[in-house]
C-alpha cells in the first residue's frame, strides 16, 4: 500500500496545542520562575469522592502486617491546584496510596490522616514532572533525600527532581517531599534520550504472604519499568529485550550467590564495559558515604540502558540516606559487603583528587536552599554540616579500600539457571520460565524451559517483561539469546581527535590527516556513522549518502534504529572547535544529529534530507553558518539546550524551517527561510530571540505553542521580521507569546483555498498518530500530486 506523510500544519497544531493545564497566567512569561520550586507556595489536592477514599485509607490502616496490600492501592480522581507566587494552575489528576510499608500512612495530631501519594496529572506538569510522589518526609529521611539527589545529579548520575513542598490534601496541611517518578521526563531532565528503564522486581517479596519476608529473594529478578516504551515500535522492542536479557543475567548471578550465602550479600556485580564499571563503583561508594546502602540492595536498584553505548547507568531512588559519621554508624555489614564486592573489581579513580571536583558545592548549596521549606540560615547550616560529614566519610572509605588487599573474584557460578529452577521447585513457587523469545511477523514466539512454545502479541510480551505476568499466570523471561543485537559494525579509536568511530558495515571511511578531513560514504541507504567522545578541532567532516530513487519509498516504523540512533551521522558526547560539516542525501530520521555535545562550529551545509536535516539535542552549540536546502520534514530542530548562531539559511522545508523546543534557549542574529509550512516555531518552554528574520512562501510565518505535557508555553522575540507570501502570519496558543519590534508583512496570497485537496479527515484519509507525525494509509483523489510546500509530502 502506498504510504506517505501528511504534514498539514494547521491540522497538526490542532492536536498539539492542548497539552497544558488551565493556568491563570501566560506561562511563557514565567519560564524561569516555573523552574524554581521555591516559587511554589503550596499544592492543594481535593478528592471528590472523599468518602470512598477515606474508607480505603482505613482499610489500609487496619489490614494485617506492616506491608500495604496492593489491592488497596486504588486510584481516585482528584482536583489539584498549584499556587505560585504569580498565579495558579489547576490540574485534573489521579492519585493512589504510595509506598510498600505502613510508615507511608499515619494520623497527625488532631486525628487528621496523612498519606504518601502517587500522583499522575492528566494535563500539565510541575517542574516538568507529570508523574510524581508526595511523600511523608520521615519515609525518606527528610532533607537528607533532597541533598543526596542533588549531589548525585550534579555528579553526572540520573537522579529525580526532589524538594519539600507545603500541601493541603483533603483539608490536611503538611510538608511533603515531592519526587518525580522514573519516567521519560526524568531521563530527559538528566540529558538522556527516552529508553529502557529496569528495576528489581519486588513482587515476590511483598505479595506471597505464606513466605517470610525476603525468603523468595533468590527468585526475585528484574522488570522493565516503562513498558509503554516497549510498545512504541520494533526498535524499542529489540533494545528492551536485548537489555532485559543482560539485566536478568546479572540478577541470576546475585540470586545464585544469595543461595550460597543465606545471610545475604549486597550490591549486584554488574559487568558492563570499562567506562561503566568506573561509574558504577563511583555511584556505589558515593551512596555508601551517605549511609545509603539501602539503595544498593538489588530489589531497590534502578538502571537506565543507554542503547547508543550499550551500557547501563544507575538511577538513584530511595537510598534511605542519612548524613551521619560512618564511625558512629560502625560501618554496617551491608557497607562492608559492598566494599568487599568492589575490591574484587578493577577500577581507575582516586577519591582524594576527585572529592572537590565532583560537585561545585557553592552552586549545590544554592540549589539545596531552593528545595527545602525552612529558613535560609537553617538550610545553610544543615547543608554545611552534611557536606562536611559526606567528605569525611569519602576519605574513610578510601582509607579502608587502600588498607584492604584486593580480593580475587570468586569463581563464576556454574549453572546459575539450574540453581534458580531448583530453588523454585524446592519451594513450590508457581511460575513458568521462558528460555528464549523470537520475533516473527510482529508476533513473539516464546520457548519455555518445559519444552512448550507459545505465540503472543506485543502487549502480552510487555506484560511479561514489565510485570512477570501473562494473564493471571506468573511468567518470567530468563534470557533471550535470539534477540541479542547484531554488533557487526565497524569500530575504531581515532587518535587524531581522541575519540572513536562506529559505523555500519557498508560505510566507506576516508581520512586525510594532513588536511584534517574525514569523509563517510554510504553503500546502502540505511548506513550510519557514530562519532563518540571526540575532541574535534579544525576538522572538516563530510557524509555522502545515496541519491534517492524516485520509486523508492522512505518509511521507518520508528525514528531510531536498534542502537537508538536517529542520524545518518551522529556526533555524541563530543566537543567542537572550528569544525565544518557537509551532508548530502541523508536517508535517516536526521541527516545530522548532534547529541550531548558542546563547542564552536564554523559551518553546517546539508542538502537533500529525506526527513529532518539537522537535529541538535542536549547540547550547547555556537555556530557561524547553517545552510540547509531540501528536507522532506523539518530543516533545523533544536531541543533541550543552549544555542547561539550567527547566520541561518533554510530552503524547501517540508514542515518547519526552524523548530526550537523542549526548554531550549536560542539567540540568533540572522535567518532566511524560503518555502516551508512554518517558518519559525518555538514550542514547549523554549525562548527564541532573533535579531533579523526574512521568511517567504510559508503557511505560517511564526508559531509559538505548547505541545508536550511536561512543558509550558513558549516565547519568540524578534527585533526585525519581514514575511512575504504567507497563509497566516502566526499560530499562537493561550500560553505562549510572540514579541515583534519591527515587522513587515507582505502577502500576495499565493495560498488559495482550492490548492488544499484535504477537505475532511473523515472522508479523505485515515490518520495514524506516532511520534510527531501523522501517517496516511488511504488517499482519495489527486492530493498526492501537490507539491509538499502546500501541505503534502509525497513518497
Amino acid at each position: 500500500m502506498l504510504r506517505f506523510f501528511i504534514v498539514l500544519t494547521s491540522l497538526m497544531l490542532s492536536f498539539q496545542m492542548n497539552a497544558e493545564s488551565n493556568c491563570d497566567f501566560k506561562t511563557s512569561e514565567f519560564l524561569n520562575e516555573l523552574k524554581n520550586p521555591k516559587n511554589i507556595n503550596f499544592i492543594n489536592i481535593k478528592i471528590p469522592k472523599s468518602g470512598k477514599y477515606m474508607r480505603n485509607s482505613f482499610k489500609i490502616l487496619t489490614s494485617k502486617g506492616d506491608v500495604i496490600p496492593s489491592d488497596l492501592k486504588k486510584k481516585f480522581k482528584a482536583n489539584l491546584t498549584v499556587n505560585y507566587n504569580f498565579g495558579e494552575c489547576k490540574y485534573l489528576a489521579k492519585i493512589r496510596q504510595s509506598g510498600d510499608r505502613k510508615d507511608h500512612i499515619k494520623f497527625l495530631n488532631g486525628g487528621k490522616l496523612l498519606q504518601s501519594l502517587d500522583v499522575k496529572l492528566d494535563k500539565g506538569n510541575i517542574l516538568r514532572a507529570t508523574h510524581f510522589k508526595l511523600l511523608i518526609p520521615e519515609t525518606r529521611n527528610g532533607k537528607n533525600e533532597i541533598l543526596a539527589s542533588l549531589i548525585l545529579k550534579n555528579s553526572g548520575f540520573i537522579a529525580p527532581e526532589t524538594f519539600e513542598v507545603s500541601t493541603l490534601i483533603n483539608g490536611t496541611k503538611s510538608i511533603m517531599i515531592f519526587q518525580e517518578n522514573a519516567k521519560k521526563e526524568l531521563l530527559e531532565r538528566n540529558f538522556k534520550r527516552e529508553g529502557a528503564i529496569f528495576e528489581g522486581d519486588e513482587t515476590l517479596l511483598w505479595s506471597f504472604k505464606k513466605y517470610d519476608k525476603f525468603f523468595l529473594e533468590p527468585l526475585a529478578l528484574s522488570r522493565l519499568v516503562n513498558g509503554n516504551w516497549f510498545l512504541k515500535g520494533p526498535s524499542s522492542q529489540i533494545i528492551s529485550l536485548s537489555a532485559y536479557s543482560k539485566v536478568q543475567s546479572m540478577y541470576l548471578t546475585y540470586a545464585a550467590t544469595l543461595q550460597d550465602q543465606p545471610q545475604g550479600t549486597w550490591g549486584v556485580k554488574l559487568e558492563p564495559n570499562k567506562e561503566s564499571l568506573d561509574n558504577f563503583v563511583k555511584f556505589d561508594l558515593m551512596l555508601l558515604a551517605m549511609n545509603g546502602s539501602h539503595g544498593l540492595r538489588p530489589h531497590n536498584r534502578k538502571f537506565y540502558y543507554n542503547s547508543i553505548t550499550s551500557e547501563f547507568i544507575p538511577i538513584y531512588y530511595d537510598g534511605d540516606v542519612d548524613f551521619i559519621d560512618l564511625k558512629n554508624n560502625h560501618m554496617g555489614h551491608q557497607s562492608r559487603d559492598i566494599i568487599q564486592n568492589l575490591l574484587s573489581r578493577s577500577f581507575n579513580f582516586n577519591w582524594s583528587s576527585q572529592i572537590n571536583e565532583i560537585v561545585d558545592f557553592k552552586d549545590l548549596k544554592i540549589e539545596f536552599i531552593k528545595r527545602v521549606n525552612i529558613p535560609e540560615n537553617d538550610a545553610a547550616e544543615f547543608f554545611n554540616l552534611a557536606i562536611k560529614v559526606y567528605k569525611s566519610n569519602l576519605v574513610k572509605i578510601e582509607e579502608l579500600i587502600t588498607s584492604s588487599s584486593r580480593v580475587k573474584d570468586k569463581k563464576k557460578i556454574k549453572n546459575k539457571i539450574n540453581s534458580y529452577t531448583e530453588f523454585q521447585k524446592e519451594n513450590q513457587v508457581s511460575q513458568l520460565l521462558v528460555s528464549d523469545v523470537k520475533i516473527d511477523n510482529e508476533k513473539f514466539v516464546l520457548d519455555y524451559f518445559n519444552g512448550n512454545s507459545k505465540v503472543i502479541d506485543e502487549k502480552e510480551m510487555k506484560d511479561i517483561i514489565s510485570n512477570n505476568l501473562h494473564g493471571k499466570e506468573r511468567v518470567t523471561l530468563i534470557q533471550s539469546k535470539s534477540l541479542e543485537i547484531d554488533t557487526n559494525f565497524f569500530s575504531r579509536e581515532i587518535s587524531e581527535f581522541s575519540g572513536k568511530i562506529a559505523a555500519s558495515p557498508g560505510i566507506k571511511i576516508s581520512i586525510d590527516k594532513s588536511n584534517k578531513s574525514i569523509s563517510f560514504t554510504q553503500s546502502q541507504s540505511k548506513d550510519w556513522v557514530l562519532i563518540d567522545s571526540a575532541d574535534l578541532n579544525n576538522w572538516k567532516i563530510r557524509f555522502i549518502g545515496l541519491e534517492k530513487n524516485d520509486n523508492e519509498k522512505f518509511f521507518s516504523k520508528q525514528r531510531f534504529n536498534q542502537f537508538g540512533l536517529t542520524g545518518c551521522l551522529t556526533i555524541y558526547r563530543s566537543t567542537f572547535k572550528n569544525v565544518s560539516f557537509e551532508i548530502n542525501n541523508g536517508e535517516c530520521e536526521d541527516s545530522l544529529n548532534i547529541l550531548n555535545s558542546k563547542g564552536n562550529i564554523d559551518s553546517i551545509y546539508i542538502k537533500n534530507a529525506f526527513a529532518d536535516a539537522l537535529d541538535v539535542d542536549f547540547s550547547e552549540i555556537n555556530a557561524s553558518i547553517i545552510d540547509i536546502s531540501y528536507a522532506l520534514n523539518d530543516c533545523f530542530d533544536l531541543s533541550d539546550g543552549k544555542y547561539n548562531f550567527e547566520s541561518v539559511k533554510l530552503n524547501e522545508c517540508g514542515d518547519k524551517g526552524l523548530s526550537v523546543g523542549e526548554q531550549s534557549t536560542l539567540n540568533l542574529e540572522k535567518i532566511l527561510i524560503y518555502n516551508s509550512n512554518i517558518g519559525i516555531a518555538s514550542k514547549d518552554s523554549s525562548e527564541t530571540v532573533i535579531d533579523r528574520a526574512t521568511v517567504e512562501n510559508v503557511e505560517f510565518c511564526l508559531a509559538a505553542y505548547n505541545k508536550k505535557q511536561e512543558f509550558f508555553g513558549s516565547l519568540i522575540k524578534i527585533k526585525n521580521i519581514e514575511c512575504k507570501n504567507y497563509f497566516k502570519r502566526s499560530k499562537l496558543d493561550n500560553f505562549s507569546k510572540i514579541e515583534e519590534i519591527n515587522s513587515n508583512y507582505n502577502n500576495e496570497n499565493i495560498f488559495e483555498k482550492n490548492n488544499y485537496q484535504i477537505q475532511s479527515e473523515k472522508n479523505l484519509v485515515k490518520f495514524i498518530r506516532y511520534d510527531e507525525k501523522l501517517e496516511a494509509e488511504k488517499v482519495i483523489n489527486t492530493s498526492i500530486n501537490h507539491y509538499y510546500k502546500y501541505g503534502i509530502i509525497p513518497f
